[in-house]
């Protein structure tokens, strides 16, 4: 119980001061109650566990660990980047036990603890955020059967230059028959709404880019649950990406294309995001890390497609935004653009894969915002026609105001309300 002491005890009193209610085990015994009890009646009533790990491994930690999947409560687990053999032969075991068990979110490493109170606290909130989604999703779902409208705003909001980009892309890739993984690199900033495009490669482009190839198959889209920005070994990238597969050998990446080939996938695509504010908007170490473990990667028969899709997000937070990140860590860092920083990132990636003998390199054209021409050419969709039939050309410039061009983040909020309203 000596590891780690302090971080919990910040991590504690973060969340007594919101208000969340949590237990923090610790074996002091002041309660008079046996420990076992105790963690077994606050892991029946908790949403998530968090397990920090060090050197060693309690005597009730596997038990606490198993109880809680046992309940299906969200399990966080971070471990202290170190050799094995500092590690104890229990703990070892544990960890050997747990990497890439399914429903598990893979083991997230650090290498000190100063920061983890607030990276837990980060993933918490993110945690937190994705939940709500979820249900807010399952309640639109149940309360209307007109959904899709909703789930398909992503794709007919205008992308047309990055649409024409990844086409080229994935045509050359298929035409070259290349056996080597294809990164596709997606920068921005953080208002541009990269989610939204990879929904839309998701849903639409993609199948649409191998039909126009050829190219037959099923197709997966993986999308990333934890930051490469704390990731520092390529093995840590394995890992996730075989926790996403459900797969349970962690040796080699070969048991990714014999995925592949055993469920007859022609393309796997993953999806992560560099957040500027989760790497000191210098998003350099953690683009490296993902080209170094794709260079290595072993080649793949000619008619499949395995790589990654990147989204930079250039971003830093202002003074006066509101939101969760602000007011728990007080970042009153003024906003400014980092786009300079970003694209000296992807120069050197490019530059240092530039022949594609070990990976395939390509980056999209920037994001930027859309314009009134856009709005009006989304609204020609036939699917968007349907739910809302006609929309004065006075209401669409209402929504750009003085301004040319709006941030998706902000205009897409926009897009849906209208929907709603042409539903009503």
């Amino acid at each position: 119980m000596a590891e780690f002491r302090r971080e919990r005890e910040a991590i504690k009193q973060e969340l007594d001061q919101r208000g969340i209610l949590n237990f923090v085990f610790e074996q002091e015994g002041a309660s008079g109650e046996d420990p076992g009890t105790r963690f077994r009646e606050a892991v029946k009533g908790a949403s998530v566990y968090i397990g920090i790990f060090g050197k060693a491994c309690g005597a009730y930690t596997k038990e606490e660990f198993e109880l809680a999947r046992a309940q299906n409560i969200a399990c966080h687990l971070y471990v202290q980047q170190m050799a094995e053999e500092e590690r104890s032969e229990t703990l070892n075991t544990f960890l050997q036990e747990v990497s890439g068990v399914t429903d598990v979110p893979s083991l997230s490493y650090f290498q000190t603890a100063q920061n983890l109170p607030t990276q837990i606290l980060k993933d918490l909130w993110a945690w937190v955020d994705q939940l709500v989604g979820q249900v807010q999703s399952y309640q639109k779902e149940s309360q209307t059967n007109q959904v899709a409208l909703h789930d398909h705003l992503p794709i007919l909001c205008d992308r047309d230059p990055q649409e024409i980009q990844l086409e080229s892309h994935v045509a050359t890739y298929f035409q070259h028959r290349s056996s080597r993984p294809l990164l596709v690199v997606l920068p921005g900033p953080v208002q541009e709404e990269h989610g939204l495009y990879m929904k839309r490669i998701e849903l639409s482009s993609l199948e649409e880019c191998l039909n126009k190839s050829g190219v037959k198959g099923n197709k997966k889209v993986k999308h990333f649950g934890k930051s490469p920005c704390f990731m520092f070994e390529t093995v840590h990238v394995r890992r996730e990406i075989v926790g996403l597969l459900r797969e349970r050998d962690q040796s080699t990446d070969q048991v990714i294309v014999e995925h592949m080939k055993r469920n007859r996938v022609t393309t796997l695509l993953f999806v992560t995001q560099i957040l500027g504010t989760e790497c000191e908007n210098d998003p350099t170490q953690a683009l490296a890390l993902l080209a170094r473990y794709w260079a290595a990667f072993p080649d793949t028969p000619e008619n499949l497609l395995v790589g990654m899709a990147i989204c930079l997000r250039e971003t830093k937070i202002a003074a006066d935004s509101k939101g969760w990140w602000p007011q728990l860590f007080g970042n009153k860092e003024s906003a400014s653009s980092t786009a300079g920083v970003f694209d000296h990132a992807i120069q050197d990636i490019q530059q240092r894969y530039h022949d594609g003998s070990q990976v395939r390199v390509e980056v999209l054209p920037r994001l930027t915002s859309p314009k009134v021409a856009d709005v009006r050419r989304w609204l020609e969709h036939d699917c968007v026609r349907s739910a809302v039939p006609f929309v004065p050309g006075k209401e669409i410039e209402a929504m750009f105001g003085e301004q040319d061009s709006l941030p998706m983040e902000e205009l897409y909020r926009q897009l849906a309300a209208l929907v709603d309203k042409g539903r009503s």
